[in-house]
């Protein structure tokens, strides 16, 4: 499959000291047909702030209807993926600018 859009799916609640770095090295990758889909869950730090000042349009926050476990949120996020393929990333990481290169054929 040539050029397929990967859904980036990060999780989070109270992520909001590390998760600046995971989304801006992702919307910076080389790579660029892919969705950012990231679940808050109830963050009481500055996240729900940091997220609205996203303005790229790859990325969608979404916040369930209550309070999940690690688990439930990441099922969550999932249920709204449209990718062919499909990466769970941690809040905390930062990846290289190539980091998705291999999905070039």
């Amino acid at each position: 499959m040539n050029n397929p859009k990967i859904s980036i799916l990060i999780p989070t609640k109270n992520g909001g000291r590390y998760l600046s770095y995971c989304i801006d090295s992702i919307i910076k990758q080389d790579y660029k047909n892919l969705e950012i889909i990231i679940s808050n869950n109830y963050s009481t730090d500055n996240t729900k702030e940091y997220l609205s000042t996203i303005t790229d349009e790859r990325v969608k926050v979404i916040v369930p209807e209550r309070r999940l476990s690690l688990t439930e949120n990441c099922e969550f996020t999932l249920s709204h993926a449209t990718g062919d393929w499909i990466m769970l990333l941690g809040d905390d990481m930062e990846y290289s600018h190539t980091f998705l290169n291999s999905f070039h054929t």
